[in-house]
């Protein structure tokens, strides 16, 4: 009669279909040196690689039962850990695979100390649909992960960020557990848009030979040229469209697709860059946009830029008939990689030609923090400053993702 695997057999990666093999090769020829160990109830807690082992080579499996003392999750990790070579991603996948475990075991203590019955039979089965659904309150799934950490020596963090991939992406997280993918890689694997994560994922299965790096740094190379393919055609037609505009604008707001040339995801690993989420162009075609024969004589530029492109956005202002007069700041709250420190902010550069000082006299904050949401977004409360400072006049936002109500829109991802 064949054994049943306690679902707590699966917190570990199966072997390799090679490994598998191997292990096979070795039990026909020497016999099972090691024996496998079942729960009081019969099923299988460890040893599954080498109970179908067994099973491939004709060979009678040993077994051994845990006694039930103590706790099961630790008994099962320590039985793993000094005969498996994981890297820090897998363990800290393991730690992620027993937290439910752990968070039962916690409430059966509770529940063995428990006066009232009835309650307590409740509560056990709230722990099996917990252990089912993964829904822990925060207290008891932080106390349950500063544990699993603990057990299997790694960082509470490492298992958070297993969590992540697992409810985003539980390709990435497959991949990690099973060894293909470092700490590293998967954090730049899950950044990438779906198609590419997937395209990347697929390649790592189907050639274990090649470095899952190199095969990283390929697909994004593959996509950065695509990319810069589509840039080309967008340039021309962006030159096209804004020839087609008829209207005269008093105020202009944009926030170009600017193109960084540096490699920062070589530098920063796990960090994305602007032309991996859109069609980047580069410095001199943003300029060289007819920008000067839609606006008037009296004109104001509200115009977006990150920091470590703010002396060439002042090539822009020139190319397009500006002259700079202040900013707003951007505090995005949340942090992005940088080369010199860790950049949370952003400018909203504003620029006038002629006269053109503000219709009504308000002064907002310059410094707003607003929490950053989707890459590039931008908070519609700067839109509605500029609609208070300057209340007459056609307006267009350039490079605009979305149609907004007293403006017109221009840009290729409407």
């Amino acid at each position: 009669m064949e054994k049943e695997f306690h679902p707590i057999a699966n917190i570990f990666p199966m072997m390799s279909e090679e490994e598998t093999k191997g292990l096979t090769e070795d039990i026909s020829q020497n016999g099972l040196k090691e024996s496998i160990w079942l729960h009081p109830d019969g099923r299988i807690i460890d040893g599954r690689n080498r109970y179908n082992a067994c099973q491939q080579a004709g060979v009678e499996p040993v077994f051994n039962t845990w006694n039930g003392k103590g706790s099961l999750v630790a008994f099962v990790i320590s039985l793993n850990l000094h005969r498996r070579h994981l890297s820090s991603i897998q363990k800290a996948a393991v730690g992620f695979e027993s937290l439910p475990f752990l968070e039962a075991e916690a409430k059966e203590r509770q529940l063995r100390t428990s006066a009232n019955r009835e309650k307590a039979k409740e509560e056990q089965n709230l722990v099996v649909q917990k252990i089912a659904q993964q829904d822990f309150a925060p207290k008891e799934e932080n106390k349950s992960r500063t544990q699993a950490a603990k057990m299997v020596g790694t960082n509470k963090q490492y298992i958070s960020d297993m969590k992540k991939y697992k409810e985003e992406c539980p390709d990435v997280f497959d991949a990690a557990k099973e060894g293909k993918v470092n700490g590293s890689q998967a954090k730049a694997i899950a950044k990438l848009d779906e198609p590419t994560r997937k395209t990347v994922i697929t390649r790592i299965a189907q050639e274990p030979e090649t470095p899952a790096k190199s095969i990283l740094r390929d697909e994004q190379q593959r996509k950065r040229v695509n990319i810069a393919k589509d840039s080309e055609t967008s340039t021309r037609a962006c030159h096209q469209s804004i020839h087609e505009i008829t209207t005269k604008y008093r105020v202009i707001y944009a926030d170009p697709p600017w193109f960084y040339g540096n490699d920062q995801t070589k530098a920063m690993p796990g960090s994305t860059r602007p032309e991996d989420h859109y069609v980047a162009m580069p410095l001199q075609d943003i300029c060289d946009l007819p920008v000067k024969r839609i606006t008037l004589d009296d004109a104001v530029l509200f115009l977006w830029v990150t920091s470590p492109l703010l002396e060439e956005s002042f090539q822009v202002i020139r190319a397009w008939g500006f002259k700079y007069k202040t900013s707003f700041v951007w505090d995005k709250v949340k942090h992005n990689f940088g080369h010199y420190n860790s950049v949370r902010h952003e400018l909203l550069l504003i620029a006038t030609k002629g006269s053109c000082t503000p219709d009504k006299k308000i002064l907002h904050d310059s410094v707003q923090s607003i929490e950053r949401t989707e890459h590039s977004a931008k908070p519609d409360v700067f839109r509605g400053f500029i609609d208070e400072l300057y209340d007459v006049g056609n307006r267009i936002e350039l490079f605009s993702r979305t149609k907004n109500e007293g403006w017109d829109s221009w840009g290729n991802q409407l």
